[in-house]
């Protein structure tokens, strides 16, 4: 699926269920990417906050996990 808005655009790809696997998008703060479980569920993400910054995270299916983000200057 590809598609677009105002502030960016998302590229996902499934699988041969339908499941949505990974998605690559752009927003208003930068890029982003989310890896999926095989039943579409996000298990880990790369993506910028709002100043510009990296976020990474892991997250079990329950969407618990860690988030690494830089420390505050």
């Amino acid at each position: 699926m590809l598609s677009s808005e105002e502030e960016g655009g998302v590229l996902l790809t499934f699988n041969s269920a339908g499941n949505g696997q990974v998605l690559l998008g752009a927003e208003e703060a930068g890029g982003v990417l989310h890896v999926l479980n095989e039943i579409g569920e996000r298990v880990a993400g790369i993506s910028t906050d709002d100043d510009g910054n990296g976020v990474m995270g892991v997250y079990n299916r329950n969407g618990e996990g860690r988030t690494l983000e830089p420390r505050p200057q």
